[in-house]
């Protein structure tokens, strides 16, 4: 391309925008790796480095490793909070406690975070007008979803409108849960799918093991539960029928395998 061809104008205005998008992502998660990032803004690896390391430069960002995670974790500095609540607050988000201190969180944590960042992205792509809402978000608008307000989501999208809702909520699991606790867990679900107060699940994991797990709690019969006296207590499926049975769900919960990110995110691989 001849120099005199070159629109310097869009080019400052597309870095502008880059900016925009990372610090408003870390300002939602406060936390991200470079894999999201990468993902987020449609780049490649060159191009997002040389973002990461302009948004350092000019003291937007920083960056600290923790141990069995080979990815960095990128976080906003008090001046990039400060630049992201005058850009965002009252226009786009809500007010957000995102001062961001290492040593109050564990490497699990981080893991978690990034594999639900990119099943959010991998929802909203292709969705043009497609929001989402973090979990500090949820739990800040006190958005349970659930009876009983058994549990927050780790993310929810939305794809449909006001007067089409279509909410697909997100739960990456990287630990193993009990039986009683995955069953509630997908009984709970399958009643707000039902009820139509949401309109899909994608249960997560690199972890084929957990995913076996859930394969199986929904291949054979989910019961219902009542939540008597503080305690959840299930209810025969000869006295009342599955939630998750076929004519009431359909194929609303998806399994989605994340085993491609493991080598992003994990030293150690026990699979």
């Amino acid at each position: 391309m001849p120099i005199q061809d070159f629109d310097y104008r869009s080019a400052r205005n597309r870095a502008f925008e880059k900016t925009g998008l990372v610090l408003r992502w870390l300002y939602k998660w406060e936390i991200s790796s470079r894999y999201v990032i990468q993902d987020l803004l449609g780049v490649g690896r060159s191009a997002t480095y040389q973002t990461l390391a302009k948004l350092e430069k000019d003291g937007l960002i920083s960056w600290f490793s923790m141990p069995n995670c080979c990815a960095k974790i990128y976080h906003l500095t008090q001046h990039g909070v400060t630049t992201a609540q005058e850009l965002f607050v009252g226009h786009k988000d809500e007010h957000l406690n995102t001062r961001f201190y290492p040593s109050r969180i564990n490497t699990n944590h981080c893991q978690h975070d990034f594999l639900v960042q990119h099943e959010v992205l991998r929802i909203k792509d292709g969705h043009k007008n497609a929001r989402f809402l973090s979990d500090r978000q949820l739990r800040l608008r006190e958005k349970f979803y659930l009876r009983n307000k058994h549990k927050i989501p780790d993310a929810v999208v939305h794809l449909g409108s006001h007067k089409n809702p279509c909410q697909i909520l997100i739960e990456v699991q990287e630990s193993p849960m009990s039986s009683f606790k995955l069953e509630l867990m997908l009984s709970l679900y399958a009643e707000a799918i039902r009820k139509d107060e949401i309109q899909g699940l994608i249960f997560a994991s690199t972890k084929r093991h957990i995913l076996d797990h859930a394969r199986r709690m929904i291949d054979r019969d989910i019961r219902h539960f009542n939540f008597v006296e503080g305690r959840w207590h299930p209810i025969s499926t000869t006295a009342r029928p599955s939630p998750l049975s076929v004519d009431m769900v359909g194929n609303s919960i998806n399994l989605q395998d994340l085993r491609h990110y493991s080598n992003f995110y994990y030293r150690h691989l026990y699979r």
